[in-house]
């Protein structure tokens, strides 16, 4: 299992493909794969990815807000083999850029999801204080 963090411009088939897994995140968030593509390309979003082998198998976007690191979307397949190695690269981005938390935004799944590695409900966010 690999998580890559792509640099922009990102490549066009790279996008394609972590496309395909955040448009299904837009779903379940008030985000648009239009506002995200735009924020990709001013660099207000970083693009992360993760991969086994040569496959693609899930996406994040996230981005350095005040004082956290907020999750903007998170999709992929078998979310359970990667959500760990994941969380340790969201909480090396977050101290490297000095952030107290890290933040996430979307359905209830989530919490349960989450909740093991220390995430609690904060309003209508999801909170992580590292």
């Amino acid at each position: 299992m690999m998580i890559r963090q792509h640099a922009n411009p990102v490549a066009a088939a790279q996008w394609l493909l972590a496309r395909f897994y955040l448009v299904q995140a837009c779903q379940y968030s008030d985000v648009t794969i239009g506002r995200c593509e735009q924020k990709l390309a001013l660099d207000r979003y970083l693009l992360l990815t993760v991969h086994e082998g040569k496959r693609m198998i899930g996406a994040a976007l996230v981005e350095l807000a005040v004082g956290t690191l907020h999750i903007v979307l998170l999709a992929g397949d078998r979310f359970k083999d990667w959500e760990l190695p994941m969380l340790n690269t969201f909480k090396e981005i977050a101290m490297h850029f000095n952030k107290a938390s890290i933040t996430l935004q979307g359905r209830k799944g989530w919490l349960r999801q989450l909740a093991k590695f220390g995430f609690k409900q904060d309003g209508d966010r999801l909170r992580l204080i590292l």
